[in-house]
């Protein structure tokens, strides 16, 4: 029993120094050593659910997306709601242009369990989602995951900017211009929310409000800003 114990304690402690190791690759981008030492740690705790989702990751960063997939889908298949691997698995179907099964996993990363910060994990899943599906011309798709994600957003300039371009780039200017005031209500002098509001003024034929957001904007931004020959 003592040796047990203590081939079990060395098994688990040269685990974690090599899964150690390839977090550290994996982080400086050497994805090919990363995956060396991420599959050594698995040879010493075969069946540990960090290392498996961890090297799946490291998979799909080095391009072997079959085996990423392969690692991924047990891991699906033993924890369905676990929102980081259906995540992963959005970005590999979104990557593969597979509108469906993208839009299937990202749905359960967006309602999935998330261990830190839930509600900021299920925002980026769903903007992520959103800027894939405006990439495949999916608007109808992307329209309606914008406006679920524009009823619960914090009280933050920079997101409510970018949700803001995006449903504007979803061909729902109101609700962009709407989404620009709101942003500029927190923050009147915020150039990149009055650099948004312009065009989407003008696009909206309100001529006399775009003079106005890209008046105060313009001197913010380059000279040869697409807002610049706008103001004009």
């Amino acid at each position: 029993a003592f040796v047990t114990r203590a081939y079990e304690r060395r098994q688990d402690a040269l685990a974690r120094r090599w899964f150690a190791q390839g977090q550290v690759e994996l982080r400086t981008g050497s994805v090919t050593a990363a995956i060396t030492d991420l599959r050594s740690a698995l040879a010493y705790s075969k069946d540990n659910y960090q290392y498996r989702l961890t090297l799946a990751k490291a998979l799909t960063a080095g391009g072997q997306t079959r085996q990423a997939r392969a690692y991924l889908l047990a891991l699906w298949d033993q924890r369905p709601g676990d929102g980081t691997v259906n995540l992963e698995l959005g970005r590999l179907a979104a990557r593969e242009g597979n509108l469906q099964d993208a839009m299937r996993y990202f749905h359960g990363a967006i309602y999935g369990v998330w261990e830190n910060n839930p509600a900021e994990q299920r925002r980026q899943a769903r903007l992520e989602l959103i800027q894939f599906l405006l990439r495949e011309n999916a608007r109808p798709e992307a329209q309606s995951e914008l406006i679920a994600l524009s009823a619960d957003l914090p009280d933050s300039v920079a997101v409510i900017t970018q949700v803001a371009g995006l449903m504007m780039k979803a061909g729902e200017p109101q609700r962009a211009l709407d989404l620009y005031r709101r942003a500029l209500s927190l923050d009147g002098r915020n150039a990149a929310a009055q650099a948004g509001a312009g065009p989407t003024a003008f696009a909206l034929h309100r001529y006399p409000d775009a003079q106005q957001y890209l008046r105060r904007a313009v001197p913010h931004l380059p000279k040869d800003a697409p807002a610049v020959s706008l103001l004009e």
